[in-house]
C-alpha cells in the first residue's frame, strides 16, 4: 500500500514580503512568511489522521504549493517522458508487431517469462536514476506493468497477446499509469504515509483508496476529453499532447479549470 519508499518533499523558501509591497510609502512595513509546502504537508498529515476531511482541499492546497498547474507539468517531466515511452511502446505493437518491438528495444523476449520480460521493460519505459521524480515514475510504471502481467496470468495468456491488445485495454493501462505517477508524486512531495499515520489499517486503506479514486477520475476524465488513443503516440505532436494532458489534469485538481 502506497508508495514504496518516500523521500524528502519540496520545501519552503526562505522568502519574506512586505504586506504592502505595492504601496510606495515610508511607513513601517509589516513582514509575513509565505509557506504553501508546510501548509500543504500539514493539511495532508490532518486528512490522514482525520483531523480534516476537505480531500479537495488538500489536493489544491498541493498544487498551489507546486506553484500551479504549469509548473507542477513542468516538474513532471520524468512521469510525462514515460508515459511517452508507454504509449509508444503499445503503440509499436500495433503497427510493427511484437518481434520488432522487442528487436528495437534489444528486449529478447523468446523463451524468458513474461514477468522476467516485463520487468525488463521497466527500464526502458522508465530510465535508473536517483531523482525523486525518476523514482516516481519507476514506481508507477512498475505498477502498470504488474497490473498487466496480473491480466496476462489469470487469462492464462502468453507473451503474443501483447499483439491483441485492444483499445480499450490500452486506455485502462495508460490511465492507470498516469493516475499512479500523480498519486505517487503527490504522496511523495508531501513525505506522506497512510498507514503511518493512521492508527487504524482498515480507515487507512479506505482513505487512500478514496483519494486515488479522486485523483483517477480527472485522470479518466481528461483523457477522454482529450480524445487520447494508441494512435495519437504515433504523432509528433505528442509530447505537447501529454504536456497539455498532465497541465489541465493539475488544473481541475488546482481547481482553477
Amino acid at each position: 500500500m502506497g508508495t514504496s519508499s518516500i523521500y524528502e518533499g519540496p520545501i519552503d523558501k526562505k522568502s519574506l514580503l512586505p504586506s504592502d509591497y505595492n504601496d510606495l510609502n515610508n511607513e513601517e512595513q509589516e513582514y509575513t512568511s509565505v509557506e504553501p509546502w508546510k501548509n500543504a504537508k500539514k493539511l495532508m498529515s490532518q486528512y490522514i489522521t482525520g483531523n480534516n476531511n476537505n480531500l479537495k482541499g488538500v489536493v489544491k492546497n498541493y498544487i498551489k504549493a507546486q506553484g500551479g498547474s504549469k509548473n507542477a507539468t513542468q516538474k513532471s517531466k520524468a512521469g510525462i517522458k514515460s508515459t511517452i515511452n508507454l504509449g509508444q511502446f503499445f503503440s509499436n505493437i500495433k503497427r510493427n508487431g511484437l518481434e520488432k518491438t522487442f528487436k528495437d528495444l534489444n528486449i529478447e523476449y523468446r523463451g524468458k517469462d513474461i514477468h522476467e520480460v516485463l520487468s525488463e521493460l521497466v527500464n526502458v519505459i522508465s530510465f535508473a536514476s536517483d531523482k525523486n521524480d525518476d523514482i516516481v515514475a519507476k514506481e508507477a510504471t512498475i505498477e502498470t506493468l504488474s497490473d498487466l502481467y496480473s491480466f496476462i496470468e489469470e487469462n492464462n495468456m502468453y507473451i503474443s497477446c501483447l499483439e491483441s491488445i485492444d483499445d480499450e485495454m490500452f486506455d485502462v493501462l495508460m490511465c492507470n499509469y498516469m493516475s499512479s505517477y500523480i498519486w505517487r508524486k503527490m504522496l511523495n512531495d508531501l513525505e506522506s504515509r497512510f498507514e503511518e499515520y493512521s492508527n487504524d489499517s482498515n480507515k487507512s486503506i479506505e482513505m487512500e483508496n478514496e483519494f486515488k479514486e479522486y485523483i483517477k477520475n480527472t485522470v479518466d476524465v481528461k483523457y477522454r476529453e482529450l480524445k487520447l488513443n494508441v494512435g495519437k503516440f504515433d504523432e509528433d505532436t505528442i509530447n505537447n499532447t501529454i504536456n497539455l494532458f498532465y497541465s489541465e489534469c493539475y488544473a481541475v485538481l488546482g481547481g482553477t479549470i
